[in-house]
């Protein structure tokens, strides 16, 4: 079995969540603070116009950040998450010391397909002890080719020379990590409820557990 994996809400969980939602976290309150700072300085602008740039972002683009303020204020996408998601992951996560003894196990199987950008990904992975084993199997959010696009996943299969019922996708995000990859015929398993993975896990540790199971360990 090859194995795709998200990365925030999958591999490990935020400190503070406790039952919250990933944008009530301590972590998405720091990168929208330094959102904030960046466009204000970067534009010359204040904290309302800041507010007015991404609720148009929001509606407009989905969210997609990255890619509004480079269409309308030619910001290098580059730029903005240097500038906004580069931060201490040891401030943040929880980390799990079975994974990598885990990643050590599947290495040459596994491909990190995340919408965080790359800055944020390495340090995550390096605080967790795995980015050894995925460094060269890292799909992040900067192109334009990214999740949810089942295109991203596409990609993931052309990287693990795997066929879709080889494979499974692990995340905890239904429209992102279930959807794309259930339309593609990849296996699923959700951190989470779903009324459509193949699996539905408590936490970190079923993961794992699935994972070996999977893995014929």
């Amino acid at each position: 079995m090859n194995f795709i994996f998200d990365l925030d809400g999958t591999l490990y969980n935020f400190d503070d969540l406790q039952g919250k939602k990933y944008y009530e976290s301590n972590f998405y309150g720091e990168i929208k603070s330094n959102i904030n700072l960046f466009l204000q300085k970067r534009l010359g602008i204040n904290e309302q116009n800041v507010k007015d740039i991404l609720n148009t972002a929001d509606k407009e683009f989905n969210s997609e950040y990255s890619l509004y303020f480079e269409s309308k204020y030619n910001i290098s996408r580059y730029d903005y998450f240097n500038a906004c998601f580069n931060l201490d992951p040891n401030k943040f996560i929880k980390k799990n010391s079975d994974l990598p003894k885990l990643f050590n196990e599947i290495q040459n199987k596994t491909i990190i397909l995340t919408a965080a950008p790359r800055v944020w990904a390495e340090k995550a992975l390096k605080y967790l002890d795995i980015y050894d084993y995925v460094k060269d199997s890292i799909i992040t959010g900067e192109p334009n080719i990214r999740k949810p696009s089942p295109l991203a996943f596409k990609q993931a299969l052309t990287m693990l020379n795997a066929k879709p019922e080889e494979t499974i996708s692990i995340g905890d995000q239904e429209h992102s990590d279930i959807v794309p990859a259930k339309s593609l015929g990849i296996k699923t398993a959700i951190i989470g409820k779903s009324k459509i993975a193949d699996y539905e896990l408590k936490d970190v540790d079923e993961m794992i557990d699935l994972v070996r199971c999977l893995n014929g360990l």
